[in-house]
């Protein structure tokens, strides 16, 4: 399980929040436990007190059984709260550290990746990671903590029910979910696999439904859709078939318990040695000591899943960068020489052999049918994408070995579609050289800052004339005057 060490570190900067969260989930269970037992203990001794004429104290019962039931109630409540609000921070954290990943990732690099694989990796693996201790970690080691309590509980009235017990649970505890982790696993690898399959679908489905329905191939595109969607529900009903297995295992392993606490109760009192009121208890706490491994084999079983995304998540993380270190030259000369382009192997090329030379201080002008390679010979030019043939040279140099913060404040890039965010109009500036210097000083720069950062800037961001903001930013560079207002 070494892809889940770095997930573990994670887990360790939030380990107080967390054993806090399992010592609540140890006191839900021991209630639970307490609870049961005191009410099956004082509905008997009532029972019999009512035959028999005997006199029983009924308020000091009647108080723990509220008391354990309010205790119930109320440590069930803040282990919810305590335990959620740390996974939900540690999936956050985890956010964090993808995003990070990504932005230093080189832009070529990036691209090669779906937008619908990256939306699978961030969204659906991410929150694969909350079954990590949510329901295994927390509930494993309550599970380990709950059982030793209820043997030395059993323990002080009868040793042998106890032991029978607490091994007959353990049984169960151990046996159930390691069969459904080694059963389930190849179906958490068929939903990691599905899942993002189903998902490109769809992206694709809506991206290109108007080229779907000029083209009529809505419906096959869709039978294509269903396929994937069927097998990703077969997959998840084979695993909720198996869910379903495990969880009778140690249901029955539960009445099993029970079953044995009686049996052995039954001895114990024919021997006087337990009376009928503790005998009831007995059996009742060995019922309620299984809800304690009830969530395991489901949490176990889905372990493989956790397991699948932790791999795709840390081969995205892990991926080598492959990123120049030269210094850019001083000559501004950009060309290319007998570059060619084909975006996978078998697609025809959409540039053969180019040869271009664009000097520095000269305006050039490339013009093409739609579909005939412009912005594909422009990504080439900024370092976006690389030529399977020929080569991109910027004074000389071949931009791939360029260190790509030279690179990027070197050559400016307008794309077709770049985004603006709702943010101040001098901030979406700033996005262009976030290392410039100040475009003035003094009074004059507070000045163009509050007129920058006023409403009307935000609202000419969202959806006034854009265009220019993104000229303004891509061509602001060092060496460039610029004016923020």
């Amino acid at each position: 399980m070494k892809e889940l060490r770095p997930f573990l570190r994670q887990l360790l900067r939030r380990r107080y929040q967390l054993l806090l969260g399992t010592l609540l989930l140890l006191v839900t269970l021991a209630m639970g436990i307490g609870l049961l037992g005191l009410s099956g203990w004082f509905i008997t001794a009532t029972a019999l007190a009512g035959l028999t004429g005997a006199a029983l104290d009924i308020f000091t019962p009647s108080a723990g059984i509220r008391f354990f039931a309010l205790g119930r109630a109320i440590s069930r409540y803040f282990e919810r709260l305590v335990n959620h609000d740390a996974v939900l921070r540690l999936l956050a954290d985890l956010r964090g550290w993808l995003f990070r990943r990504l932005s230093v990732l080189p832009l070529a690099e990036l691209g090669r990746l779906r937008s619908s694989d990256l939306l699978n990796r961030i969204t659906a693996d991410i929150d694969a990671l909350d079954n990590l201790y949510l329901r295994v970690i927390g509930p494993s080691l309550a599970a380990v903590a709950t059982l030793a309590l209820t043997a030395l509980f059993l323990a002080a009235f009868a040793p042998s029910v106890a032991i029978a017990v607490c091994a007959t649970l353990a049984a169960a505890g151990i046996l159930v979910p390691a069969a459904a982790m080694r059963l389930g696993r190849p179906f958490g690898e068929r939903e990691g696999r599905y899942l993002p399959k189903l998902r490109a679908a769809a992206t694709e489905t809506v991206d290109g439904l108007a080229e779907l329905r000029a083209y009529a191939a809505v419906d096959r595109h869709g039978a294509k859709l269903a396929a994937e969607e069927s097998a990703l529900t077969n997959a998840r009903r084979a695993a909720g078939r198996l869910t379903a297995v495990g969880e009778a295992a140690v249901g029955l392993a539960g009445h099993l318990a029970l079953l044995v606490a009686l049996v052995l109760g039954i001895g114990l009192y024919q021997q006087e040695a337990v009376s009928g009121p503790v005998l009831v208890l007995l059996a009742l706490a060995a019922l309620a000591a299984a809800e304690a491994v009830a969530p395991l084999p489901q949490a176990w079983q889905h372990l493989g899943r956790t397991r699948a995304a932790a791999s795709r998540l840390l081969e995205l993380g892990d991926e080598p960068i492959a990123v120049g270190s030269r210094q850019a030259p001083a000559d501004n000369t950009l060309c290319l020489q007998q570059a060619s382009f084909r975006h996978h192997r078998y697609a025809e090329p959409v540039l053969s052999a180019i040869d271009l030379e664009v000097t520095a201080g000269e305006a050039a002008i490339i013009t093409g049918a739609s579909g005939s390679g412009k912005s594909t010979l422009a990504e080439l030019l900024a370092g976006l994408r690389r030529p399977q043939q020929g080569r991109v040279l910027l004074g000389g140099v071949e931009v791939s070995v360029l260190a790509e913060a030279e690179r990027y404040a070197r050559i400016g890039y307008l794309a077709q579609y770049s985004e603006l965010f709702a943010d101040t109009l001098a901030d979406n500036l700033r996005l262009g050289a976030p290392g410039g210097r100040r475009p003035c000083s003094g009074r004059r720069w507070r000045w163009s800052i509050w007129r920058t950062s006023s409403p009307l800037c935000r609202e000419v961001c969202r959806s006034g004339p854009a265009r220019p903001v993104r000229v303004s930013r891509a061509a602001r560079r060092d060496g460039l005057r610029w004016r923020a207002y």
